[in-house]
């Protein structure tokens, strides 16, 4: 039969992750299941989907008494949460991680740090490398948006021997930033003695992000025909 579109990127050397995960997904048994039946290799733990779902549902009641209880307060509790459903991810897919057919990227789990100013560099290094030192999982990598002062921080991070993932990346131009930024940390950390082993860096975009754009752009042109065979096409 045909194979899986999903499978057939993977084959061609290209990770699917998904992006807002939630412990729900793991718990179920959903990331699971994507992992064997659509290829994904990897997720991202985000902190608008872990808003929307400590605002809409219960699923997070008890973990954020219990948090409150001893004492945390919000923005503490909010990055505990993501802690934990990265956590949760991270042991899923840590069979793809340990895997010798496994290339550098797969198996990664990449949380985002909630509040954290996308456009203060040392504000990011700080956060990462404290929230860094808490968790111990090998898998989790830390979220860092592709903004200038994240490419800057990047370069620091990966010197610091720090997994990340540059996301957000929607041009060319972009990624070769990021890319850079990662060869200038190996390259610190080689002039430094140290070693360039055991951790990863990915760059990302969100399909969504995409995918809204298009179907935008579909819109306009189904709203600017008049033939009625092009807007049927168009409709598809």
């Amino acid at each position: 039969g045909l194979m899986n579109p999903l499978m057939q990127l993977r084959s061609l050397g290209q990770g699917v992750w998904y992006s807002n995960l939630l412990r729900g997904l793991v718990s179920s048994g959903g990331l699971r299941r994507m992992i064997e039946e659509y290829g994904v290799t990897g997720a991202s733990v985000g902190t608008q989907a872990l808003e929307r779902a400590v605002r809409g549902t219960s699923a997070y009641d008890q973990d954020i008494k219990r948090l409150a209880a001893a004492g945390l307060n919000p923005k503490s509790v909010a990055l505990e949460l993501a802690i934990e459903d990265a956590r949760a991810a991270a042991a899923t897919l840590e069979g793809i991680y340990k895997s010798s057919m496994a290339r550098a990227s797969e198996g990664l789990v990449s949380v985002a740090i909630p509040g954290v100013d996308p456009n203060n560099a040392d504000s990011i290094v700080t956060e990462v490398l404290r929230l860094r030192s808490s968790i111990k999982s090998p898998n989790i990598i830390f979220m860092v948006q592709a903004t200038d002062a994240g490419i800057k921080a990047m370069e620091t991070l990966v010197f610091e021997g720090c997994g990340v993932e540059a996301s957000g990346v929607f041009s060319g131009s972009r990624l070769e930033e990021a890319f850079g930024a990662y060869l200038r940390g190996l390259e610190r950390r080689l002039s430094a003695g140290r070693s360039v082993k055991g951790f990863n860096a990915v760059a990302s975009f969100r399909i969504g992000a995409l995918d809204a754009l298009v179907d935008s752009l579909i819109e306009q042109r189904i709203a600017q025909t008049t033939s009625k065979d092009d807007k049927a096409r168009l409709k598809g």
